[in-house]
């Protein structure tokens, strides 16, 4: 059997208690004794119910979610400062009322107006790692048709959450929505939103759907020459 001091002195002061109980006296020393032993376990009781507290709180706003490429990325469920990776997050954050937890982004992040004045973290393909973890961000938002694969693991190697969207086509862009909303505390707003914008993209395919549709080459480099083809967010749209 195991000898614990702490249950032993416990014990021990309950024994000598109960021998002096017959003669209603208790002596000052063995008072003194059990009042420390007393405060001393009311004490980590509450050290360990605080403990218990915070790491509940921690448990309840971290979850994993899955990102757009199969990725599992551990987020809060409110996001304070968020870094935007690609112009169309950045719209889609201040599109869903995100703009007061926007921490950072590219230097391509030009609207709305409101964008030029965050803080800039490097260009759409080559951002600054260094300026991004400046920025201590707890959410981290990419795209895997625009940000390099070897960005998103140094990011995730460093331990910083990066979620990374894959729309491929209209329809992909509202999921994208969605997802973003569901991860940001913002699942109403990107609801309403994604409905705002299907009504629109529906209005306009009532008008062109029964057009001539036009040859298009739509250029996204000079060298080399980079075109959108088949498959892309893009051509979908052309």
């Amino acid at each position: 059997m195991n000898f614990n001091p702490a249950v032993a002195g416990r014990a021990s002061i309950l024994r000598s208690l109960l021998r002096y109980h017959d003669v209603h006296f208790i002596p000052p020393q063995l008072v003194a004794r059990w009042l420390i032993d007393l405060a001393r376990n009311i004490f980590l009781i509450f050290l360990l119910s605080g403990f218990l507290a915070v790491s509940c709180v921690e448990i309840s706003f971290a979850r994993a979610v899955t990102d757009e490429i199969g990725r599992r990325v551990n987020v809060v469920s409110a996001p304070q400062r968020i870094v935007s990776l690609a112009p169309g997050i950045t719209e889609t954050l201040y599109a869903l009322g995100l703009d007061d937890k926007i921490a950072g982004v590219t230097t391509f992040c030009d609207w709305p107006a409101a964008a030029l004045a965050k803080p800039r973290i490097g260009g759409f393909t080559n951002p600054s790692i260094e300026k991004i973890i400046a920025l201590k961000p707890d959410l981290i938002l990419a795209t895997a048709d625009g940000n390099r694969k070897d960005t998103v693991q140094q990011l995730e190697r460093l331990g910083l959450p990066v979620y990374v969207t894959n729309p491929l086509d209209t329809r992909g862009v509202l999921k994208s929505i969605l997802h973003i909303g569901e991860i940001t505390h913002r699942k109403k707003e990107a609801q309403r939103l994604v409905e705002k914008l299907q009504k629109r993209l529906d209005a306009i395919t009532a008008q062109v759907g029964k057009k001539r549709k036009p040859r298009v080459f739509f250029q996204l480099g000079l060298e080399p020459v980079i075109t959108a083809g088949r498959g892309t967010l893009i051509h979908e749209v052309i």
